[in-house]
């Protein structure tokens, strides 16, 4: 019977161990940020503002200069990197960039938008958490 009782605590002790890690993995990136992103090709930057909960799973993506907002869909996520494809629908900015964004530290990431297959830098920023 102890054998039972400790084997049930070892799984419920492995399982919120488990939850904790994948939880603290993706904590880094919640939160809103801003900063300017700035578009390769044209030479030329706008504001852009991230809303991010992963708790949820809800990422939201704005340009506020360029009246067009959307989602980032979560393709894959680590303690300092996340992957995303960005949709924008109903706007005249372009849709599904893929997106890296990567940890700086506690209130900076990078945000690298790549076109083209991934082959092509289409625009890029650091953004400040506020």
């Amino acid at each position: 019977m102890k054998l039972i009782k400790f084997a049930g605590f070892a799984a419920l002790l492995f399982l919120s161990t488990a939850f904790n890690v994948k939880q603290a993995k993706s904590d880094w990136l919640n939160g809103k940020w801003w900063g300017m992103k700035y578009q390769v090709d044209m030479a030329k930057g706008w504001q852009t503002e991230l809303g991010i909960n992963t708790k949820t799973n809800k990422f939201t993506v704005s340009y506020p200069e360029l009246d067009c907002t959307g989602t980032l869909e979560l393709q894959s996520m680590s303690k300092n990197k996340a992957v995303f494809i960005e949709k924008l629908p109903n706007s005249s900015c372009l849709s599904d960039g893929y997106i890296i964004i990567t940890k700086v530290d506690e209130t900076h990431i990078s945000f690298t938008c790549l076109r083209e297959n991934n082959k092509r830098l289409a625009s890029y920023c650091t953004l400040t958490k506020i």
